[in-house]
Formats: C-alpha cells, sequence, structure tokens
C-alpha cells in the first residue's frame, strides 16, 4: 500500500517536472490561466531543481545555454519508479 502511493506520488511529480519542461520552451504571457500554471509548475519544481543546477552548470549548445537539472532529475524520477512501481 505504502509503495503505490509512493509510486503514484513519484509518477505525478514526474508529469508535473516534464509539463515545465514543455512550458518552459514557450513564452508565457504575464497574466492568464497559462502564467498561473506556470508559476504553479515553477513553484512545485524550482525548490528540487536548485541544489541540482547548482552542481551541474549549462552545457553551451552554440551561444545558448542549456540547463540540464531537469533532464536529470526527470531521468532520477524515472529511474525511481522503474524500482518502487513492480
Amino acid at each position: 500500500m505504502v509503495l503505490t502511493v509512493a509510486c503514484v506520488v513519484v509518477q505525478l511529480y514526474a508529469v508535473v517536472v516534464l509539463l515545465r519542461l514543455l512550458v518552459s520552451w514557450f513564452s508565457i504571457p504575464p497574466t492568464g490561466l497559462l502564467a498561473g500554471l506556470n508559476k504553479g509548475l515553477w513553484a512545485a519544481t524550482e525548490p528540487v531543481l536548485v541544489p541540482i543546477r547548482s552542481a551541474v552548470k549549462p552545457v553551451q549548445l552554440g551561444s545558448t545555454p542549456v540547463d540540464l537539472s531537469p533532464f536529470l532529475f526527470l531521468v532520477a524520477l524515472l529511474l525511481l519508479t522503474s524500482l518502487i512501481c513492480r
């Protein structure tokens, strides 16, 4: 029972991180429904991503720095899911 709840929580948080990744690729207006969604996604994920971001510096792709912290955290969540969701 506890593992089932943990599995669902980890999977839902992985979806939140994935949504944040997708939303970060678009320009979101400062007001409206999407702005509220964006603020909620940032509030839910930023406290976890800050330590990863401080440990892993952005990768330069041409002249654009790419933050890998959401990708790395998503991979870690997927690995955790594969361990606890059997």
